[in-house]
């Protein structure tokens, strides 16, 4: 259990309460953090996938935007691991902002990394960016409506929605220009194979959100009719790159991640709780966009 403590605040009148919170004494302790590096590496992947197929984008704009996103998504994995404390949100951020780590990469997010980004990318690809941040944040945040409560990522489909959503939107940020034609096919192909990929990560945890009432793929629809679905799904996103781009080498190429993604599901059949399907296997999908990207991009432009 985590150390409970009193904290005496002084109110008007002279009067005294007590207000329980939890401390934060042992709170690294009491969290389990979840192992970034592969979902960095994804994330970069897909970042520079954008900027390959882009035009005239500078170096320092790229490196400027791997930077913000890799502390964003350490702030917004971290900020989900707290807000998912049986706790309130008040004290889940106080939390969350005590550790220094947490606090100093909050920090120069907003007062360095932040405006630097601003000033090297276009309007709107900083509007993407920052409805793409706000939705991370909100994803575990315990919403009140009509005196029920609910998170995002406990309701059926609008969980990984958002999550390819989300990540996809990073195709769009690394290139800088929202409205290049050639950017729309890729956005949305990388937006179906992270929407496979999270419904994938929910198979291992099919008891856990049971029990919590999460309404996930696995739980709603059951782990063997999920991976027959997750399939049709990887054959649609290939079906989109041959019809959007309309050029044989490019669909030849950017069938490397399909074949990729169909081994991953056929491996989930009878491996579905090994980390190494589920996470390594799932998150390289990703890295394997960024090579066909760099693969095909001479055929793009």
């Amino acid at each position: 259990m985590i150390y409970k403590s009193f904290l005496r605040i002084k109110c008007l009148g002279n009067k005294k309460t007590f207000m329980e919170i939890d401390s934060v004494k042992n709170i690294k302790a009491e969290i389990n953090y979840k192992n970034l590096l592969w979902f960095y590496i994804a994330s970069v992947s897909l970042l520079v996938s954008g900027f390959i197929i882009s035009y005239n984008q500078p170096l320092s704009t790229l490196f400027t935007l791997i930077w913000c996103i890799i502390s964003g998504l350490f702030l917004i994995y971290r900020f989900n691991d707290y807000v998912d404390q049986d706790v309130e949100l008040r004290f889940n951020i106080y939390h969350f902002l005590y550790l220094p780590l947490n606090l100093i990469m909050f920090l120069q997010l907003i007062f360095i990394t932040i405006p630097i980004t601003v000033y090297l990318i276009e309007k709107e690809t900083l509007y993407v960016l920052s409805l793409s941040s706000v939705l991370g944040f909100l994803y575990s945040v315990n919403f009140q409506f009509n005196n029920r409560s609910f998170k995002l990522k406990n309701v059926f489909f609008v969980k990984n929605a958002l999550i390819g959503i989300v990540w996809g939107s990073l195709v769009l940020i690394g290139s800088n220009n929202i409205f290049q034609t050639n950017i729309i096919p890729l956005f949305l192909y990388a937006s179906i194979q992270v929407f496979i990929g999270g419904v994938i990560r929910d198979i291992p945890d099919l008891k856990k959100d049971k029990s919590n009432n999460v309404k996930s793929f696995p739980v709603v629809l059951g782990t063997n009719f999920t991976i027959n679905i997750l399939h049709l799904i990887n054959f649609m996103s290939i079906i989109l790159i041959f019809f959007n781009y309309n050029n044989l080498l490019i669909f030849t190429v950017f069938l490397i991640p399909f074949i990729w993604r169909s081994c991953n599901l056929l491996l989930l059949n009878s491996l579905s709780n090994n980390l190494t399907i589920t996470e390594w296997m799932n998150l390289f999908t990703c890295v394997l966009i960024l090579i066909s990207t760099i693969i095909s991009a001479y055929f793009i432009k």
